[in-house]
């Protein structure tokens, strides 16, 4: 039968082992430590598309990201988050735009807003937005010239020579109605 080691020499041969690991251990080369896989960066979406007036692009337009309901107060500087300009295709691009509701609002090389619409943008999915604004100009109203119209105006304007066609909403000016 085999005697039961006292405290002493527990402790003792505890520290040889100990001293046996530590030694076997600065031998060994360095083993390989697995690094925690990095999460992939999920880019932001973009927001890009083409201004076209008819069929043809419109280089040097400003694009503006808006939010949604700018129109309530269309000169407030907190309605655009972003600008950006056409280049010679007509082609725009906003990268890295947050989630969320957004209106794109053209604006013409000279300035003068587009009558066209206003897309909007939503970016809540992630995926990437493409777009097309169609931009259009106000007509110069030259006929009828007084504020009293009779129940069938002739309609007369100042013509666009790149324009491909017309398009005229007749409102009524009491009631904001379209007639």
């Amino acid at each position: 039968m085999m005697p039961i080691p006292n405290r002493l020499e527990r402790w003792s041969l505890a520290c040889i082992i100990l001293a046996l690991c530590v030694q076997l251990l600065a031998g060994c080369a360095a083993l390989p430590v697995a690094s925690p896989t990095p999460t992939p960066e999920i880019p932001a979406p973009s927001i890009a598309g083409v201004t076209l007036w008819g069929a043809a692009p419109v280089a040097g337009a400003r694009v503006d990201l808006r939010v949604p309901g700018w129109r309530t107060d269309p000169d407030a500087t907190t309605n655009t988050l972003a600008t950006t300009t056409t280049g010679t295709d007509g082609r725009f691009v906003f990268e890295d735009a947050p989630a969320g509701d957004w209106t794109l609002v053209a604006i013409w090389p000279d300035g003068e807003k587009s009558a066209g619409t206003t897309p909007p943008a939503n970016t809540d999915s992630g995926e990437p937005v493409d777009t097309v604004i169609r931009m259009e100009r106000r007509l110069a109203l030259e006929e009828p010239a007084g504020a009293t119209i009779g129940p069938t105006p002739m309609l007369r304007w100042s013509s666009l020579p790149e324009a491909a066609g017309y398009r005229v909403w007749t409102i009524d000016a009491g009631t904001t109605d379209l007639v």
